[in-house]
């Protein structure tokens, strides 16, 4: 994401716990970018995120968006590699009315 946009403020998060702070810190975005396996990071961090009895992904992390939408991000993407993972966080989305386009990154930025 920051070679893609090296002028853009880039604020990363890498577990709910993060994520849900700054949704809350924050008065508005212009754009979130979602990815579904949050746990390929929480494993670098030494601590793990979980919501009730299950560990949280990127449908639990729409959920939490849902909540905030009064900062009305411009743009909601969907990064995320895992196929059905982004279905089911689009179609999460979609169904509460809240458009989100998914976006898949390669190893080139250029592309």
């Amino acid at each position: 994401m920051d070679r893609r946009h090296p002028l853009d403020e880039i604020l990363h998060v890498y577990d709910l716990d993060e994520y849900r702070e700054a949704l809350s810190k924050y008065d508005s975005f212009d754009v979130i970018s979602l990815d579904y396996d949050l746990n390929d990071f929480t494993e670098i961090h030494n601590h793990r995120s979980y919501i009730g009895d299950s560990e949280g992904n990127g449908r639990d992390a729409c959920g939490y968006l849902i909540k905030f939408l009064h900062k009305s991000p411009e743009e909601i993407l969907i990064h995320s590699s895992n196929t059905d993972g982004s279905i089911e966080m689009m179609l999460f989305l979609y169904s509460r009315g809240v458009a989100s386009r998914r976006v898949v990154f390669n190893d080139n930025p250029d592309q």
